[in-house]
């Protein structure tokens, strides 16, 4: 009598290998991220109760979102400004607010009144205003003024709050990593080596090749593990390479301990991320015109992310919606728009936070 058992037919073969694909697949699917986001957004969160920051000009300009102990906090950029101009050959930027600072808000959700934000108030110890021509371009007033380029200009575009309290922010000029403590006083900053732009009061410890950044395509979007390390990200690739960066820097040594290469293309942008587990980064990103949800891997010297949603057909977000920051917290994501301070090509005055529930 055979032992169908020791000599498995070919047809049981077959089943076996099917089922084993099987099991491969969806191992494979859940080591990637064992939740999903549910693409309808949950809630849209209005944010309307705006103070003026200059004349006729009310916040917004909102760049990064972070969540901490049940709270939302929301980052601005450098202010409101236009896109490049050319007077006599020279590449310009209208500073409709030229002395405004980077602010950084507590934001409190109320689904019945929209989002309400308070202090924490204003960054002290820094400019908007570019460090050199080279770092963006000449800035000018509304009135056709020429600006002064400022060393401690900060074009502030992502940020964290670390288990201390103290808040780390990412630049684009430079680009560089500013510390700042409770009172969100500069603490330290620090820059790549060998900068052009040099400032007796910065750490010029991280790596040389971020200075070949396109111009004011630095440090746009920023996690951190909860512990003692962010991971930084230019916002696209180097002009001299086809990948971005992502600089891992330990707060706690305040010296970067790692360099990845971010595998994405010149057209394509990320505005933001945030930790989901020990080993995986939410990001959101614009890929050759369309917002996505991407998840990456923090494996191998060239990182590649997987997109998980195109963020295209929602409540709020159409072709021309800048997304710039992403939060993570009570199994809620949160995603915020910038509005270019309703300075923009389309004139969008709206601010709002759409929120997702994982599953």
């Amino acid at each position: 009598m055979k032992n169908n058992l020791a000599n498995p037919s070919k047809k049981h073969k077959f089943k076996l290998i099917i089922i084993i694909i099987i099991l491969f697949i969806l191992a494979k699917t859940h080591s990637i991220i064992d939740s999903r986001i549910n693409i309808v957004p949950e809630k849209v969160y209005e944010i309307n109760t705006l103070p003026n920051i200059c004349e006729n000009v009310k916040a917004g300009g909102f760049s990064d979102l972070f969540y901490k102990d049940g709270k939302l906090y929301i980052l601005t950029d450098r202010g409101p400004n236009s896109d490049i101009k050319y007077i006599s050959d020279k590449e310009v930027r209208i500073f409709y607010c030229p002395g405004f600072v980077p602010l950084i808000y507590e934001v409190n959700l109320k689904e019945n009144e929209g989002i309400k934000v308070s202090g924490k108030g204003k960054i002290k110890g820094i400019s908007s205003l570019p460090i050199e021509e080279n770092s963006d371009c000449l800035p000018i007033s509304s009135k056709g003024t020429l600006l002064q380029t400022q060393l401690s200009g900060a074009d502030t575009e992502s940020f964290i709050i670390d288990k201390k309290g103290n808040y780390w922010v990412g630049e684009e000029y430079y680009p560089s990593i500013i510390k700042l403590n409770k009172d969100m006083e500069i603490e330290k900053r620090f820059a790549p080596k060998n900068s052009n732009m040099q400032n007796s009061k910065i750490i010029y410890n991280l790596p040389e090749e971020l200075n070949s950044i396109q111009r004011n395509y630095g440090f746009q979007a920023m996690a951190y593990d909860g512990k003692n390390h962010i991971y930084v990200f230019t916002q696209s690739t180097l002009s001299n390479d086809m990948y971005g960066r992502v600089v891992r820097f330990n707060i706690r040594t305040e010296k970067p301990d790692k360099v990845y290469k971010y595998e994405i293309d010149s057209d394509s942008t990320i505005s933001g991320a945030v930790m989901y587990n020990k080993n995986t980064i939410l990001t959101v990103e614009n890929r050759n015109g369309i917002n996505q949800v991407r998840q990456l891997n923090l494996k191998g010297k060239i990182l590649k992310s997987k997109k998980l949603y195109p963020l295209i057909g929602l409540n709020k977000i159409d072709g021309h919606t800048k997304i710039e920051g992403i939060a993570y917290g009570g199994k809620k994501l949160y995603i915020v728009n910038d509005n270019d301070f309703g300075m923009n090509e389309d004139n969008r005055n709206d601010n709002f936070i759409l929120e997702f529930t994982l599953k």
